[in-house]
């Protein structure tokens, strides 16, 4: 027993040279920093917050990038923005009321170069763009989920409905349809 109390004991001696040692060279010790994005309504917007912590320290800052909702009384969309692993873009859906159904856009973080990149396949009524399913692969390509309904003929039977799911290159724009399964 005295034993495992003389090397706890030496650990800590060593632990206390050590910052001793790290306090002679003034750097101060490496602190725990995070990054972190969220999304905020602000109005008729919703608005990409970058939020920095440091310890105990949070800043909040505005990225650039606005959303703003184009309402239609039939069809409430949620944005939903989902930013690049390398923090640089981000892609977010929105309803285009010229297509009646939802697109997906990229931009840069700060909201510029926005881009339409995707659109809803299934029209409005017959299916939605699920935009909780947008994700990031990598730092090029996404993938969402989409519902259709399947009617046969003059859908006289019941119909059923299929889920795609679909990659998309931010930069290229090719759109793949990675599985299909009728449900």
């Amino acid at each position: 027993m005295n034993k495992k109390i003389a090397i706890v004991f030496a650990g800590l001696g060593i632990l206390v040279i050590a910052g001793a040692i790290w306090t002679m060279r003034s750097v101060p010790l490496p602190a725990i920093f995070q990054v972190v994005f969220e999304t905020r309504r602000e109005g008729n917007d919703v608005v990409l917050y970058k939020i920095s912590r440091q310890g105990e320290k949070e800043i909040s800052e505005k990225t650039g990038l606005k959303v703003t909702y184009d309402w239609n009384p039939d069809f409430i969309v949620d944005i939903h923005i989902v930013v690049s692993p390398d923090q640089k873009l981000a892609v977010f859906n929105k309803w285009s009321e010229s297509h009646y159904g939802q697109v997906i856009y990229v931009s840069n973080i700060d909201g510029s170069n926005m881009r339409q990149i995707a659109k809803q396949e299934a029209p409005e009524g017959n299916g939605e763009l699920n935009d909780e399913t947008i994700r990031w692969v990598d730092e090029v390509n996404i993938t969402y989920k989409e519902n259709s309904i399947i009617c046969e003929a003059d859908c006289g039977t019941e119909p059923s409905s299929r889920e795609t799911i679909y990659q998309v290159n931010t930069i290229t724009e090719q759109k793949t349809i990675l599985s299909q399964k009728d449900l």
